[in-house]
């Protein structure tokens, strides 16, 4: 049979069709954090992250938020103890006047980035392991 005398039309269903299971399937893998796939002796481990992901996000927000009062508290005792005529000790004020050399991490470097994604692969590829040894 000749490959030419197959209408368009079925090429674009099948085209559809292929997208259309890919597009659910990482949909489901997403919305149930892991899906496994067994085709033919060969598994397909799809894991979702993104729920993990917001819940990090969603701490480390509530964290800055909490920094965040915190230092206008110790502004506020500053401010009070000013206005009172008392000297702060100037361990307040330093904490004060230069937190961000004390918060900000290290800069972030390719070579970093790309140990981190190594990492995460082999954690990815030992669990994937453990699964197919089930």
């Amino acid at each position: 049979m000749d490959i030419a005398q197959i209408p368009k039309i079925f090429w674009y269903s099948v085209s559809t069709a292929i997208l259309a299971v890919t597009i659910t399937f990482s949909w489901a893998a997403l919305q149930s954090r892991g899906m496994t796939i067994e085709i033919a002796n060969a598994k397909i481990a799809v894991t979702g992250q993104l729920g993990e992901l917001e819940r990090i996000n969603e701490d480390l927000k509530n964290q800055l938020a909490t920094l965040k009062e915190a230092k206008r508290q110790l502004e506020d005792r500053l401010a009070r103890l000013e206005s009172e005529g008392n000297s702060p000790s100037p361990e307040l004020r330093s904490l004060l006047e230069a937190p961000a050399k004390r918060i900000t991490p290290p800069e972030v470097t390719e070579e970093a980035l790309q140990k981190n994604a190594e990492k995460i692969t082999d954690i990815r590829n030992s669990l994937m392991q453990q699964q197919t040894a089930r």
